[in-house]
């Protein structure tokens, strides 16, 4: 079963600007950001430099979370994509509890109606927090799966 990642309407200007900012930047006219008292090429490098890695991070988590972000309860394991930025597997008999919540720590979600999934690797014990869209149903699905 795979459940796309829940977006919350917050995210969508969030992305907008992220995507916006560097490009908006990089298409304005001379002089549109203030006067230039001098040319620095050291700083115009720097500055495109700066620009382009924000643009490529913008895109990434675009390109995550609109086109390649779901969670898969396959046969034996959760899958969690999140586009080239996380493929994890833990698999069900790693999986010791889950809740909801609305923490806003960084996880591959993009909204705050979220399922705290705790696992173990090893000896360490380890939380993700997702965002399915199917909350409810998500969570009995894995309940039934990691039921022992």
């Amino acid at each position: 079963m795979r459940f796309k990642t829940k977006i919350d309407w917050w995210f969508h200007p969030v992305a907008l600007v992220c995507l916006g900012m560097p490009i908006a930047f990089a298409v304005a006219p001379e002089g549109f950001w203030g006067p230039r008292t001098h040319s620095d090429v050291a700083a115009d490098i720097l500055v495109w430099v700066v620009l382009g890695v924000l643009l490529v991070l913008g895109l990434l988590l675009a390109f995550s979370v609109y086109v390649d972000g779901y969670y898969e309860l396959e046969d034996e394991q959760l899958r969690i994509r999140f586009g080239p930025l996380m493929n994890k597997r833990i698999p069900y008999r790693d999986i010791t509890g889950m809740t909801q919540a609305r923490n806003p720590l960084a996880g591959p979600a993009a909204s705050l109606d979220r399922v705290a999934i705790e696992y173990s690797v090893g000896i360490v014990r380890e939380i993700v927090l997702i965002s399915p869209r199917g909350k409810q149903e998500f969570m009995r699905e894995l309940s039934r799966r990691t039921a022992r």
